[in-house]
């Protein structure tokens, strides 16, 4: 979306700005700050050097991965990290564990772990609850029935009873919950003793 200018007005860059973007980044200015400011986005302490988490967060607002961008949780190249079935695999699940994901996005793990637990259960908890939809629609497509859907803040609490878990598994969420202290003491309360988080 170019917001009324076209892509030849974008601003020209002199030479040194295509030279040194390095040099740039460690002044603080970002070589890409005229582009996203000729679309359309307001960042105000935008820098090269600053975590990438840093520039989701000014770009999205604090803490949530978008939904509309669950695709790049599926995307085919995360699997080169680690696959769902490797984490799965790596789990201590039994036929019956009763098992709490926070933040399972739009289910990228949760399809490997609900079919290792057929007599047990998979709870899933989300503060978007069009993540959870989609999650749901994965797994309701795979015919896995032993799944809970939960749309609420771990920061704020879980609405589950003292030690009903065995298993608690986060991906790479604790770092999008702005209460993290609240969210570890609701797992732990959750947790069963010996439980593994």
């Amino acid at each position: 979306m170019w917001r009324g200018r076209s892509p030849t007005s974008l601003p020209r860059t002199s030479r040194r700005e295509r030279v040194a973007p390095r040099e740039r980044a460690a002044e603080g200015r970002s070589p890409v700050r005229p582009l996203l400011d000729a679309v359309g986005y307001q960042l105000t302490s935008l820098r090269m050097s600053k975590p990438v988490g840093t520039v989701k967060r000014a770009m999205w607002g604090k803490g949530l991965f978008p939904h509309q961008f669950s695709w790049l949780i599926d995307n085919p190249i995360r699997r080169l990290l680690i696959t769902p079935e490797t984490l799965a695999g790596r789990l201590p699940l039994t036929e019956s564990s009763r098992i709490l994901e926070v933040g399972p996005g739009s289910g990228y793990f949760s399809r490997a772990i609900a079919p290792r637990v057929p007599r047990g259960r998979l709870d899933l908890v989300d503060i978007q609850r069009e993540m959870l939809t989609k999650a749901k629609r994965k797994l309701d497509a795979l015919g896995v029935r032993n799944v809970g859907y939960v749309n609420a803040d771990a920061g704020g609490g879980l609405p589950f009873p003292n030690a009903c878990f065995d298993l608690v598994v986060l991906v790479s969420v604790l770092g999008e919950i702005e209460q993290r202290a609240a969210c570890l003491a609701s797992l732990f309360r959750v947790l069963r003793p010996g439980g593994v988080l």
